[in-house]
C-alpha cells in the first residue's frame, strides 16, 4: 500500500520499458521543463511554446548533448522514440515551427552598426 501512495504521487505511469519516473522519463520531463527554455520562444500569454525550426531527430539531439554534458551515461540516455512518446503525451504546448523566421531586430541592429562603421570611416578619411 505505501509503494502504490507514493507511485500516485510521485507522477505518471509512462509506456514501454521507461517504467514509473525512471531515470529515462525524469531525465525527458525536466529538459522540457527546465532546460527547453534556451531554445524556444514561448508566449506567456497561451503557454504555448515553439522551438526553432527543426526536424524531431534535432531536438533529440540537443537533448542528448545536454544529457551527455550533465554527466548521464549513454546508455541512459533515452532514445528517440521514448522520447517523442514522453513529448507527445505531457508536452502538447511544445512544437516545432514549421518554416524558419528571421529576427528583425538582428538586421536592424547589423544595419546601424555598418551605419556607423560607414560614417567612422568617413569621418577617418575626411580627417586625412
Amino acid at each position: 500500500m505505501f509503494f502504490s501512495f507514493v507511485f500516485e504521487i510521485s507522477g505518471r505511469r509512462v509506456g514501454g520499458d521507461l517504467g514509473v519516473d525512471s531515470a529515462k522519463s525524469m531525465a525527458v520531463r525536466s529538459w522540457f521543463k527546465y532546460e527547453i527554455p534556451k531554445y524556444t520562444d514561448s508566449d506567456q500569454v497561451s503557454g504555448n511554446i515553439q522551438l526553432s525550426h527543426m526536424t524531431i531527430a534535432d531536438a533529440h539531439t540537443l537533448f542528448v548533448i545536454d544529457m551527455l554534458d550533465r554527466g548521464m551515461p549513454i546508455d541512459e540516455v533515452p532514445l528517440l522514440p521514448a522520447f517523442c512518446a514522453i513529448w507527445k503525451s505531457e508536452f502538447k504546448n511544445v512544437t516545432i515551427r514549421k518554416y524558419k523566421t528571421v529576427d528583425s531586430k538582428d538586421q536592424v541592429r547589423n544595419m546601424r552598426y555598418n551605419f556607423l562603421l560607414f560614417l567612422l570611416l568617413k569621418l577617418v578619411a575626411g580627417a586625412n
